[in-house]
């Protein structure tokens, strides 16, 4: 039996209310950097405030 592997990523932020949500996105980029990630994290952050 073949072993494969699927990438994810996962975004985890939490509420003022103390509880948390994620945000998983399924084959993230082969090239995605921590930049790119924070970028989006810090729209995510300004949209829902």
């Amino acid at each position: 039996m073949a072993t494969t592997t699927n990438k994810v990523l996962r975004m985890v932020f939490s509420t003022q209310s103390g509880s948390t949500f994620s945000i998983t996105l399924p084959t993230p980029r082969e090239d995605l950097t921590a930049a790119e990630v924070e970028v989006v994290i810090e729209l995510i952050l300004s949209n829902t405030r």
